[in-house]
């Protein structure tokens, strides 16, 4: 899906990141995003993922991507090289928001609603 079609897009920051009229939202879209563009594509690992960032450019900057799958890899305890499951990719998705901003700020509730709600959109 395009991001101009997400739902509940209003726009985007000065600093590239889409804007989400609702968390739930913006958590719903990361989620489709990360199912469509990496997992559903044989990207289900955390070093597959963030490797083919360089294809796929979404995740943070290319020039730190050792650091950024060492990250994800420590804040989800999953080792980097796993295979992940669906629930592993909600644990993922936290922790690229962590990544991301530096803390997880949307509320676990939204979180959990969003996740789900792209469960629902992707049929899983």
């Amino acid at each position: 899906m395009k991001p101009s079609k997400w739902r509940g897009l209003v726009g985007a920051a000065s600093d590239g990141f889409l804007e989400f009229d609702s968390p739930l939202l913006g958590v719903r879209a990361g989620f489709i995003n990360l199912f469509q563009t990496y997992y559903l594509r044989g990207f289900n690992t955390i070093e597959k993922i963030f490797d083919s960032n360089r294809v796929f450019p979404v995740y943070g900057d290319a020039g730190k991507g050792e650091l950024y799958k060492k990250l994800v890899s420590e804040f989800t305890g999953i080792n980097r090289y796993s295979l992940l499951s669906v629930d592993d990719v909600f644990k993922v998705g936290r922790a690229i928001e962590r990544v991301e901003e530096g803390r997880n700020w949307v509320s676990d509730l939204s979180f959990v609603a969003g996740w789900k709600a792209a469960k629902m959109y992707l049929k899983l």
